[in-house]
C-alpha cells in the first residue's frame, strides 16, 4: 500500500523501494505477480529499460507457470503492460494485439477503470495511421468512463493525450487548453510528475509558436521536475529540447554546454537516437571554425540517429536524412549523398504506408517531410508509397 501512494503522488524512487522490498520478502503468487508489473511500470517511467523488461520478464514467466489459475484482472493487467513496452519499442502490431486481449479481459470482468487505461494508452495507434479524429474520440471516451468512475488521474492523462494530438494536428489554441487543464488536475491530485509533463508540452507548443524564452522556461521547469523525480530519461528528454530551442536561437555555447552535461545513462533507443542527433548539429554548427573533423563526427552522428530507424517516426526520419545529405553535400561526397536520400525516402515511405490513404495527403504536407521530399525529387529519388 505505501508503494502505491507513493506512486500516486509521483514518488516513484520511493514507490520502487518499497516494491523492491516486497520482492524480496514474498512468495505469494499474486503479489508477486503485480509488484512485479507495477516495478517493470515505474522502471520504465523512470528510464531504467533494461531493468523494466527483466520485471515484466518475470511476471510473463509467473503467469504462464500458472495458466490454469483463474487470473483474468492479472493477466489484463500483464497484457497492458506488455503492449505499453512494445509500443515504446515501435512493435506497433503485437501491441495491438496485447491491448486488444488486455482490454477483452478487462470488459468481461467488468473493470471500468482497467477499460479506460488501456484506451488511453492505445489511443496513439489511430494517431499512427494518421486518423487524429479517432484518437479524440477514444480519449473522450475514456474521459466519460473515468468521470463515471471518479477516476482522476485517469482523466488527467487523457487530458494530456488529447493535448498532444492536438499538437499533432497543429491546432494549438485547443492544445494548450488540454495541457491547462491536465496541469490544474493533476495539481489537485498532487501529481508531480503531471506539472513535468505538462509544462514539457507547454515548451513544444510555446516552441512551435516561435515564444522561444516561454519554451526554455518550460522546459528547464519540467527538466528540473523529472530529475528531482527521479525520471532521468524524460530529464534527458527535456534537456534535448533545450538543445534544440537553443540550436534554433543561434545559441551555440548553450546547446555544447548542456550536450555535453548529459548523464550517460542507460536510455531507451528513441533517446539514443535524438542524442546523435543534437551532436551531428552542434558538429555542424562547430564546422564554421577551424574543427576540420567536425563534419566527419556530424555525418557519423547523423547516422547513427537513423541507425534503428524503427525507433524514429516520420518527422525525425525526414529532418535526421536531410540534415545527412546536406552535410555529405558540403564534403563533396554526391554518391553518399544520393545513397542517403535513397536510404531515407524507402524508410519513410514505409512509415507513410502506416497512414491510411485519405490522411496521407495531411500528413506529407508537415514542413519537415516536405522538405526531404523536395530535396529527393530535386536529386531524382522518389518517395514511394502504396496509394
Amino acid at each position: 500500500l505505501m508503494g502505491e501512494n507513493y506512486f500516486r503522488r509521483s514518488m516513484y524512487a520511493e514507490s520502487l523501494e518499497c516494491y523492491r522490498k516486497v520482492l524480496r520478502n514474498t512468495n505469494d503468487f499474486f503479489l508477486k505477480t503485480r509488484v512485479e508489473l507495477s516495478t517493470a511500470f515505474i522502471c520504465r517511467i523512470m528510464g531504467k529499460t533494461e531493468e523494466s523488461e527483466a520485471h515484466l520478464t518475470v511476471a510473463g514467466d509467473l503467469i504462464r507457470e500458472n495458466e490454469k489459475g483463474e487470473l483474468p484482472l492479472l493477466r489484463a493487467r500483464y497484457y497492458t503492460r506488455l503492449a505499453d513496452f512494445e509500443s515504446a519499442n515501435d512493435s506497433t502490431e503485437n501491441s495491438i494485439r496485447h491491448y486488444e486481449m488486455a482490454i477483452d479481459l478487462f470488459r468481461n470482468c467488468g473493470d471500468m477503470a482497467g477499460e479506460a487505461m488501456v484506451l488511453n494508452n492505445m489511443h496513439w495507434i489511430y494517431s499512427q495511421t494518421g486518423d487524429y479524429e479517432k484518437s479524440l474520440e477514444t480519449l473522450e471516451e475514456v474521459v466519460k468512463i473515468d468521470r463515471e468512475i471518479d477516476e482522476a488521474l485517469g482523466i488527467a492523462i487523457a487530458y494530456y493525450n488529447i493535448a498532444e494530438t492536438n499538437m499533432e494536428m497543429d491546432r494549438l489554441d485547443e492544445a494548450e487548453e488540454y495541457y491547462r487543464l491536465y496541469l490544474e488536475l493533476s495539481e489537485q491530485i498532487d501529481n508531480d510528475l503531471g506539472e513535468g509533463y505538462g509544462k514539457f508540452g507547454l515548451g513544444y507548443l510555446q516552441m512551435k509558436r516561435g515564444d522561444l524564452l516561454s519554451a526554455e522556461r518550460f522546459f528547464a521547469e519540467s527538466s528540473e521536475i523529472f530529475g528531482r523525480l527521479g525520471g532521468k530519461e524524460m530529464e534527458t528528454v527535456a534537456r534535448i529540447a533545450l538543445i534544440a530551442l537553443y540550436l534554433k536561437d543561434d545559441r551555440i555555447d548553450d546547446a555544447r554546454r548542456t550536450l555535453e552535461s548529459l548523464d550517460q545513462g542507460s536510455f531507451s533507443t528513441t533517446v539514443q537516437n535524438s542524442i546523435h542527433f543534437m551532436r551531428g548539429l552542434v558538429e555542424c554548427k562547430s564546422s564554421c571554425s577551424e574543427d576540420e573533423g567536425a563534419l566527419e563526427r556530424a555525418v557519423s552522428h547523423f547516422r547513427s540517429s537513423v541507425g534503428d530507424p524503427e525507433h524514429c517516426n516520420r518527422i525525425e526520419i525526414a529532418e535526421r536524412y536531410t540534415a545527412l545529405a546536406g552535410v555529405l553535400a558540403l564534403q563533396g561526397r554526391e554518391e553518399q549523398r544520393l545513397e542517403a536520400l535513397t536510404e531515407g525516402s524507402g524508410i519513410l515511405g514505409k512509415k507513410l504506408q502506416m497512414v491510411l490513404p485519405r490522411f496521407r495527403k495531411m500528413i506529407s504536407s508537415r514542413d519537415e517531410i516536405c522538405s526531404f521530399m523536395e530535396l529527393c525529387s530535386e536529386a531524382g529519388v522518389p518517395v514511394i508509397y502504396a496509394d
